[in-house]
């Protein structure tokens, strides 16, 4: 079970970004002010979320494979750290949003 929510939260966190970039799109500010810089912060939180998982999904597929020497936990360590990052991106766009006049 615990190996399960190691691998199955990154996934789940991905697919819910790929859904989110759309409906975040449609809310583009046209003004320049808090609202507008959480939006800026969280769009390239979503983006840089997805290219990392993508990536690390590479990298890990191929460890798996044995094309190189790369330890598959090390992969699972690294999506961990994108989570992070994007946790506390998320959570200072959604502030700046939230707080903006």
């Amino acid at each position: 079970m615990r190996r399960f929510l190691i691998t199955a939260v990154p996934i789940i966190l991905a697919a819910l970004c790929a859904l989110a970039i759309v409906p975040w799109l449609l809310g583009v500010p046209g003004t320049d002010n808090n609202y507008a810089k959480g939006w800026t912060i969280g769009f390239y939180a979503l983006l840089a979320y997805l290219t990392a998982f993508i990536v690390l999904a590479i990298l890990r597929v191929a460890a798996h494979l044995g094309w190189f020497r790369f330890p598959a936990h090390t992969a699972d360590s690294l999506s961990w750290s994108a989570v992070l990052g994007f946790v506390i991106a998320q959570g200072l766009a959604w502030w700046l949003i939230l707080g903006a006049n």
